[in-house]
C-alpha cells in the first residue's frame, strides 16, 4: 500500500529542485539516495527512522519552494518592502540548509554508528562513572 505522506514529500522535493538555486539543488538531489541507502544498511531501523527523514526532507523541500515564492513577490515590490521580502527568502533558504544539514547528520549517524555507540550513546552520571573505576580498583 502507497502511503500518501510519501507521495506529498516526493511532489514537494520534485518542485523544490524545480525552483531552487542550482548549488543548492544538486545538494538537495541527494536526499532520497541516501535515505535508499539508510534503508539498506538499517532495515530493522526503518519504522522509527522513516517517518522522521520524511519529515525532514518535506520541510527542507518546503522551505525551498517558499523561498522561491517569497523571492518572487520581492523582485514585484520595490523599495523597502522588496528589501525585507528579499530578507525573508533568504531566511527560508538558510532555514532550509539548516534542515538538510540536520538531516544529513541524522542520516550519516545511523548509516555509520549504532545508536549504543560511543558518539551517540546516553552519558553516564557523573556518580555511576566513579564507583565503577572504584570496583575496578
Amino acid at each position: 500500500m502507497f502511503d500518501i505522506r510519501v507521495a506529498i514529500v516526493i511532489l514537494l522535493h520534485v518542485v523544490a529542485l524545480a525552483v531552487l538555486p542550482s548549488g543548492f539543488r544538486w545538494i538537495l538531489a541527494t536526499a532520497f539516495p541516501l535515505a535508499a541507502l539508510l534503508n539498506y544498511l538499517k532495515p530493522d531501523d526503518r519504522p522509527s527512522t522513516t517517518p522522521y527523514v520524511l519529515g525532514l526532507v518535506g520541510v527542507t523541500s518546503a522551505l525551498g519552494i517558499l523561498y522561491r515564492i517569497v523571492y518572487v513577490f520581492s523582485a514585484d515590490s520595490p523599495g523597502p518592502e522588496g528589501a525585507t521580502l528579499y530578507g525573508l527568502a533568504l531566511w527560508a533558504l538558510g532555514l532550509a540548509g539548516a534542515t538538510y544539514s540536520g538531516y544529513l547528520v541524522y542520516v550519516i549517524r545511523f548509516i555509520f554508528f549504532e545508536r549504543t555507540g560511543v558518539i551517540f550513546a546516553p552519558r553516564e552520571r557523573a556518580q555511576d562513572a566513579f564507583a565503577k573505576i572504584k570496583r575496578q580498583h
